[in-house]
């Protein structure tokens, strides 16, 4: 009998093993770039997809980009104190913070009441990090990777064949324009709308312990807007901007002697179709471009060094 206990016992934990592996071998890109990191990072930047409009490439530094597309300022607190072991001493951390981002709710209700925003959290996030975590929740969900897992190890025959992709056509300029005002029409309503599912002051309280918590451990952090399509700003009243984005920032800005850059209206991108992906987000072109302006302008305020920007090819 006891040999039978011990027998089981072994299998038990074989099949524990086994599950882990499964598990683990199948986690989100977002979830493996935050559990992957193997040196001390010197600049990384968070916030939502507005984040992306850096490119570290042309730096010197260890650099990551930890933005996500949607995400939230209570979820760049939690990912900054996920992160923090793994900063150097003086780390650069770079928070862009969009119109809308006072106005969001924590776990993005926006997307509906089965919410999948959150998920992904539960990969990498200590339970006390994630709002509203749930047992049966974080159980269901690492069912699900295992099943992924499993089906992956064991493809469905006479798969059908992946569509070719189709050769992209560049649009002429006046497309690229119309195409950029009708983004920015739709963006803008869009971010005006879930801007009211949250609490502005809750989300300056994250920003605010995020700052604090950053200058306490000798980091750097720096409060920027990026750039944004000419029409893209006009669509925004400049007193709801005024209201509900710049007393904020200036407000945390001024009280935490923290540098903010604007560059929202920026002359030197705004106006040009070929800087823009769409009309919050920058091209691939424009990202370079953004970048020798942002990083110059930190030289110039003593953050970043010469030495610290790659020479021009």
């Amino acid at each position: 009998m006891r040999r039978f206990i011990l027998e089981i016992a072994v299998l038990l934990s074989l099949l524990l093993v086994s599950l882990y592996f499964l598990d683990t071998g199948h986690k989100s890109a977002g979830a493996a770039k935050f559990e992957n990191i193997s040196e001390k990072l010197e600049i990384i930047t968070l916030g939502n997809s507005h984040g992306g409009a850096s490119n570290f490439g042309t730096l010197a530094l260890t650099a990551a980009s930890f933005n996500r597309a949607g995400n939230t300022l209570y979820y760049d607190k939690q990912n900054y104190k996920y992160l923090k072991k793994y900063l150097a001493d003086s780390a650069i951390i770079i928070l862009p913070v969009s119109y809308f981002s006072f106005g969001l709710e924590e776990n993005r209700d926006d997307r509906g009441k089965v919410n999948p925003f959150v998920n992904q959290f539960y990969e990498y996030l200590p339970p006390n990090s994630i709002l509203g975590y749930s047992i049966k929740k974080d159980l269901s969900l690492k069912i699900n990777r295992i099943q992924k897992r499993i089906s992956g190890l064991y493809p469905a025959k006479n798969k059908e064949q992946p569509k070719k992709k189709k050769k992209r056509i560049v649009p002429d300029v006046s497309e690229k324009i119309a195409a950029l005002n009708k983004s920015a029409s739709k963006a803008s309503e869009l971010h005006k709308k879930i801007f009211g599912y949250g609490e502005p002051s809750r989300n300056v309280k994250y920003l605010t312990d995020l700052i604090e918590d950053a200058k306490k451990n000798g980091y750097k952090p720096i409060l920027i807007t990026t750039p944004y399509y000419k029409a893209y700003n006009d669509s925004f009243d400049s007193t709801w901007l005024k209201e509900n984005y710049y007393r904020h920032m200036d407000s945390i800005s001024d009280a935490h002697k923290t540098i903010y850059l604007d560059y929202g209206h920026e002359s030197k991108i705004i106006a040009n179709p070929v800087l823009f992906k769409n009309s919050d987000h920058l091209s691939a072109k424009g990202r370079i471009k953004f970048s020798q302006i942002f990083f110059q302008d930190l030289v110039q305020l003593g953050v970043l060094k010469k030495e610290d920007i790659k020479p021009s090819k």
